[in-house]
């Protein structure tokens, strides 16, 4: 689940690979913002701190994704 202030969608962006996540809202208050993979290359361009964020939540959903692969196949 994410919360206020989280992204999703960044994997992609980052890496051009297929999205890989199905996301919707389970609160009838739900805000989002939409930027369009230009506008997304744009901004992290412009600031080493966004990117660094961003790679860090991609790599953190990658050790999660592969915990929870290994935890099936076990």
């Amino acid at each position: 689940r994410a919360g206020p202030g989280e992204c999703f969608g960044e994997t992609a962006l980052l890496t051009g690979a297929p999205r890989n996540a199905t996301v919707r809202c389970v609160s009838e208050r739900c805000a989002l913002v939409s930027i369009g993979v230009d506008e997304f290359h744009r901004i992290v361009r412009r600031s080493t701190v966004v990117e660094d964020a961003l790679e860090g939540v991609a790599k953190s959903r990658r050790i999660d994704a592969t915990a929870s692969t290994n935890a099936t196949e076990a």
